[in-house]
């Protein structure tokens, strides 16, 4: 073949190879930026399903990379280059927006089996709401940025001094290790917390601010730096937190400092403790006092005497002021003064000789749905010296008053701490529900106790003892979990707890109780040496008709059913089981069974049977309301409880303990004619016996051995130590 043709022809191969494989170049090209451009879009629309199908990373960098562009912080933005050889991996440069700022960054591309995948993309950390807990200068010029949050704890450096100081709440972005993006979340200074709510809390200054779902509460006080908080120190009364604010939110909160409770708040029932919610609010003092409405920035100064009327208005607070002038306040108003602060139209003390009651500290007035709440906030020692002497008689003498002042201080720091009243913007009830506070006027001996034990608290470990106390033991006092259930998973018994056991009450001896004969032959001696002797509570017997005990279970069956649905059961088939109780559930009554003791001899589970139905009532006050001592019958006498120093109480509010036994009389037919209830104790009957306390004082105990004996391995430290 001439030369020349030869040359031809490979001329044309040539260019027959470089169009194929520009070709193929090309359609590579666009395959690859087609693949880009697409996993672009998806991250614009928001589909991570459909951009996780483009990427092919190691680990778990394909799940943080669609994270970061799942924040509101980083967008995609466009391509803005791509070299893609013959063979081998591509390379593209594409830009992302960091909070509307465009930077380049460099992706590359593999040809998998599924075409091409991204398999090379810088690592993108988003760290949103943390805590800027450091920075630091390096020695190479650049700066090093610690960052805490809950889910993910980080150090960056970057060769920028960003504007944001240590100690603030931030979000950051950082490529490849490398802060690019630092900026402050908008800081809203909290005066004082007065009230928590699942979606809000209410501040002094600020009034309400919504919380974040995703709140993060950071506590930087600790010895070892920043750590996260539970929304359990978020307690009313709290002083200066920060919040820091996204779309109109608290997304984080910041403790500034240690909060210690050295005062109360302390919700005031109306007169007879029908209830926390009031129609009216009537106040007055000694001495001159103020109205002051911080959200409205109104400071309304009151003389002595002067009496302040408030009432509720949709949303808010309307006062009538003591020169006939009305004014609308906001949702909570605060009065204050140099003298004790009187309620006018409250009443305490006993019903036939009631006293208005007059309050150290400050009220506050808040709105509540169409009625008044009225939170009393004063020192918590100055708390206690009305708390005790409503609590334990004065005549038991200053040891057990100190036992008293320091389970009273116990129980009202676990309760600031429980949150159980936070919604109401509370730490305590002034009723039995909490603790009786200012039910009787302070009485010197009482105040000496409370001082002369200030500050001291229980301690079990690091945590503040649940002290339980209650009037009169049987001569044994009961388990805690053989008492209460617990409220979250419904079980009874419910958790034992260690300082909260069955003990002894009696001295220097011991009495078998674990038979039902054995418990009847205990309940049956008034004589025995017990610290409780001297109550008059040691031993008592009711004695009811059957058609007494039938009226007194009919009024209270379905109440006890209303308020426990899952401690008052009714038989059906071989089972109890939780289901309304009927119109006349019980019929004839025919039979009352221990069903189940605990190991202090009180009533866990009392079954009792009529011709119409059968029902299982759990735990002892469900017991002791449904067997209340009371006439429910039209005409009939007086229900005497008998006394074992002779005293005879009558219609008595509760059956006093579940420290019980039965004798059931019956007739010829074998029908139940009376029933005879012989019990010992007044009370629950855990953790401390107020008359067990006399008891041992008597017999030369002083407060810490009381406290000793019925909290065992508990120990009294100040709760302002902290």
């Amino acid at each position: 073949m001439p030369k020349r043709k030869i040359l031809a022809l490979t001329l044309a191969i040539l260019l027959a190879l470089s169009l194929g494989l520009y070709t193929v170049h090309s359609q590579r090209k666009q395959q690859a930026a087609a693949v880009i451009e697409e996993f672009l879009s998806a991250l614009q629309r928001g589909d991570t399903e459909d951009a996780r199908a483009y990427l092919t990373l190691p680990g778990r960098q394909g799940i943080t990379l669609l994270e970061a562009f799942g924040s509101d912080l980083i967008r995609p933005g466009t391509l803005t280059q791509l070299k893609v050889p013959l063979w081998g991996d591509a390379a593209a440069t594409i830009t992302i927006n960091i909070k509307g700022s465009p930077t380049e960054t460099e992706v590359t591309l593999g040809r998998t089996g599924r075409g091409w995948q991204i398999t090379g993309f810088p690592h993108i950390d988003v760290v949103q709401t943390a805590y800027l807990e450091d920075v630091r200068e390096q020695g190479t010029g650049s700066f090093e940025y610690a960052l805490f949050h809950p889910h993910q704890e980080r150090r960056f450096v970057s060769p920028v001094l960003f504007a944001p100081e240590a100690g603030t709440v931030v979000d950051a972005v950082a490529v490849q290790g490398t802060l690019v993006y630092l900026s402050k979340l908008p800081a809203e200074p909290l005066e004082k917390i007065l009230a928590v709510q699942e979606s809000s809390l209410e501040d002094l200054w600020a009034g309400y601010v919504a919380l974040s779902p995703d709140l993060i509460i950071y506590d930087p006080l600790g010895p070892e730096g920043v750590a996260q908080a539970t929304r359990r120190e978020l307690i009313p009364g709290r002083q200066n937190l920060t919040a820091y604010m996204r779309e109109g939110r608290a997304a984080a909160l910041a403790l500034q400092e240690p909060y210690v409770p050295e005062r109360i708040r302390v919700l005031l029932n109306t007169s007879g403790f029908q209830g926390t919610r009031h129609p009216r609010v009537q106040i007055t003092s000694g001495k001159a006092f103020t109205l002051t409405d911080y959200l409205l920035d109104q400071v309304i100064p009151l003389a002595a005497g002067d009496i302040l009327f408030l009432k509720p208005l949709e949303g808010g607070v309307l006062a009538l002021l003591p020169d006939g002038s009305e004014m609308q306040l906001s949702s909570r108003v605060h009065i204050t003064g140099s003298d004790r602060l009187v309620i006018a139209n409250l009443e305490r003390g006993p019903a036939g000789n009631p006293v208005t009651p007059a309050y150290r500290g400050d009220l506050e007035v808040a709105w509540d749905e169409g009625a008044l709440l009225l939170v009393n906030e004063l020192p918590l020692e100055e708390y206690l010296y009305s708390v005790v002497p409503s609590e334990m008689p004065v005549s038991f003498g200053l040891e057990p008053l100190k036992a008293q002042a320091v389970a009273a201080r116990s129980y009202a720091a676990a309760s600031i701490y429980s949150g159980r009243f936070r919604a109401l913007g509370a730490h305590a009830e002034d009723s039995v529900s909490s603790q009786v506070y200012n039910n009787v006027p302070e009485v010197p001996l009482a105040v000496t106790a409370v001082q002369e034990t200030a500050g001291l608290v229980g301690y079990f470990g690091s945590s503040i003892v649940d002290a339980r106390f209650f009037s009169t033991s049987s001569g044994y006092t009961a388990n805690y979990h053989e008492v209460w259930h617990d409220p979250e998973t419904l079980e009874f018994p419910s958790t034992p707890v260690r300082y909260l056991s069955s003990r002894s009450q009696l001295v220097n001896m011991d009495f078998d109780i674990s038979t039902e004969d054995r418990i009847r032959d205990f309940l049956d001696r008034p004589d025995l040496n017990s610290y409780d002797s001297t109550s008059p509570f040691f031993r008592w017997e009711v004695t009811m008709s059957r058609e007494e005990l039938e009226a007194t279970i009919l009024a209270n069956l379905p109440e006890r059913y209303e308020a426990q649905p899952d401690f008052v059961l009714t038989r059906q088939g071989s089972q109890y089981v939780s289901r309304e109780i009927p119109p006349d559930p019980l019929g004839e009554l025919q039979a009352i069974r221990v069903a189940e003791r605990g190991e202090g001899g009180n009533i866990m589970s009392l079954e009792i049977t009529g011709d119409k139905g059968s029902y299982l009532i759990r735990k002892e006050y469900n017991i002791r309301f449904l067997l209340r001592p009371r006439q429910y019958l039209p005409e009939g006498e007086d229900v005497l409880i008998q006394r074992h120093n002779g005293s005879v109480l009558r219609n008595y509010a509760l059956l006093p303990s579940a420290f019980i036994y039965f004798q059931i009389h019956r007739n010829s037919s074998g029908e139940i004619d009376r029933v005879t209830i012989r019990g010992g104790g007044n009370g629950h009957g855990v953790g401390m016996s107020q008359y067990g306390a006399y008891g041992m004082s008597l017999r030369g105990h002083d407060f810490e051995s009381i406290l000793s004996h019925y909290y065992p391995k508990t120990e009294l430290w100040s709760i302002y130590a902290w």
